[in-house]
């Protein structure tokens, strides 16, 4: 990525000596002809280097650089002036300026100073963004009104992508390209706005909704998962936040959470299935969510939840890195508790989980083995654990498992999986017809026979058990893509393109 200059002075044919010289060193040029266009452009787009005149209309150079000092403290500027001005020079340098140098330029000189005013911003970003985001904190917290400003602003932004009907966005890091993303209609596109936002406003307006503790966090980790939340015209908005780093430049994520519970009986699922994973009956064991992020695996247990919260009686435990939606106990006692706030890990608060016996107990994803472990021992004193995995299907959740645990343990793992499984709901959203996404759903039951497959290690084999258990209340992928498409929900075409066996739904279309 070629360095970023900006060049501010109010004459054209001084802009354009810059750019003549500096283009063929490859940099990538841009101009501003006084301070006030300077800052829309940096508001756009992140620079690497300000070169600006002192002596301009409505704001001089060193009135730009004090502004932009408070923005971006480490902000590589050279101060150019035709005014052989020891205060201008003393005022300049005491504000930050990299260097400062006087009209007429002499180019080599002018080629040397960019070139170490660059470098000196490669070393400063590379080592100093820990203490940038220190100070930046530090300074919203001894600015209340800069502080309610950033905030506003964020709100503003956040209610604005819900509008648009974005399910998730992702902006600053290298990556982005000073672009946001967003996922609308399960595609993940450059989301179209007035103005996107720089790296420096990013990480202001994140600062602005963390704590110190918060800060220090993600500073170790390098690495944060948190909730945000506000109340606007009586409506509670709640937002899930990840942030991290990518070259060195903080990179956040946004998904607004569900303010309501999809109604269960939207999901036809199948009542063999609803008998042997709700609290309704005396079943238990291990229930598997699996499917690509945000095929909708999130959604189904809430509504699963509420299900059981409105029909069932006994203790539901829920531990995710993020809560989504807040249950208010109803027939049930619903605890929710956050990894890291509540519980230092999540196989810790899974073990005491073990102290309470809960009915119910829903995990977010199981990619360790002493969190599938944990799980088995659950199971085996008598609760039903709902538990997530990025998967396509029931034989490569089944698969992703066994693979958690060494060679050399996998005989006894299968036996305590295949004594441990309920049933595995695979997930997908597929584009309707309509204009709206379909879930499809591949439907797994642990049966006798399915529970021999798996300890024999014939796990090839499930597939084919599924399609024949129909009477059971299982179904394949294509299967249920069979349905859709014969109820006129998806298309012929989308069908394909979501299954995992083509050639097998390409040959049941043919008989649609």
């Amino acid at each position: 990525m070629k360095p970023r200059i900006l060049i501010i002075d109010d004459e054209p044919e001084i802009r354009e000596l810059y750019r003549n010289f500096l283009e063929t060193e490859e940099y990538e040029i841009h101009e501003a002809q006084n301070g006030q266009e300077a800052f829309r452009l940096a508001g756009e787009k992140s620079f690497d280097l300000y070169i600006t005149d002192i002596m301009m209309p409505e704001m001089n150079g060193v009135d730009f650089m004090k502004v932009l000092k408070m923005i971006d403290p480490d902000a590589i500027v050279i101060i150019v002036t035709g005014y052989d001005d020891m205060e201008y020079t003393r005022e300049a340098l005491n504000y930050g300026a990299f260097r400062f140098l006087t009209k007429p330029i002499n180019m080599k000189e002018f080629l040397q100073v960019v070139e170490l005013g660059l470098i000196e911003r490669r070393q400063l970003f590379r080592t100093t963004t820990n203490e940038k985001l220190k100070r930046l904190k530090d300074k919203l917290n001894t600015n209340p009104d800069l502080q309610e400003k950033v905030f506003n602003k964020l709100e503003e932004f956040l209610l604005f992508i819900e509008k648009q009907g974005a399910s998730y966005v992702e902006m600053g890091g290298h990556g982005s390209k000073g672009r946001i993303w967003a996922k609308i209609k399960n595609r993940f596109i450059p989301f179209e706005v007035e103005r996107s936002f720089n790296q420096d406003e990013i990480n202001i307006m994140i600062l602005s909704i963390l704590s110190k503790e918060e800060l220090d966090l993600m500073l170790t980790n390098k690495f944060l998962k948190f909730n945000h939340e506000f109340q606007a015209e009586d409506i509670l908005y709640r937002y899930r936040v990840k942030a991290y780093f990518e070259l060195n430049e903080m990179v956040v994520c946004i998904k607004p959470t569900r303010r309501e519970v999809v109604p269960l009986d939207k999901y036809s699922l199948p009542s063999a299935l609803l008998n042997r994973i709700t609290l309704r009956n005396d079943n238990n064991g291990l229930v598997i969510f699996t499917g690509p992020t945000g095929s909708g695996k999130s959604t189904l247990i809430d509504s699963l939840v509420d299900y059981n919260n409105q029909n069932g009686n006994g203790s539901v435990f829920i531990l995710a890195d993020s809560i989504e939606y807040y249950h208010d106990s109803k027939k049930c006692l619903v605890r929710q508790q956050e990894i890291h706030s509540d519980v230092n890990n999540l196989v810790e608060g899974l073990k005491s989980c073990l102290d309470y016996n809960p009915n119910l107990v829903v995990v977010e994803d199981i990619r360790y083995a002493d969190v599938a472990e944990t799980i088995f021992k659950l199971v085996d004193s008598g609760s039903t654990v709902y538990a997530t995995m990025r998967s396509k299907s029931t034989t490569e959740a089944i698969q992703k498992i066994l693979s958690l645990f060494p060679a050399g343990e996998q005989d006894q793992i299968r036996v305590a999986l295949s004594a441990a499984l309920n049933s595995v709901i695979s997930l997908q959203l597929v584009p309707g017809t309509k204009q709206s996404m379909v879930m499809a759903k591949e439907i797994f039951i642990n049966t006798a026979q399915t529970k021999q497959a798996i300890q024999n290690n014939n796990i090839n084999e499930l597939y084919t058990l599924i399609m024949q258990g129909q009477k059971s209340g299982m179904q394949t992928m294509e299967q249920d893509l069979y349905a859709l498409s014969r109820k006129g929900l998806i298309s012929a075409d989308n069908a394909l393109e979501s299954a995992h066996n083509r050639a097998q739904l390409r040959e049941m279309l043919q008989y649609r």
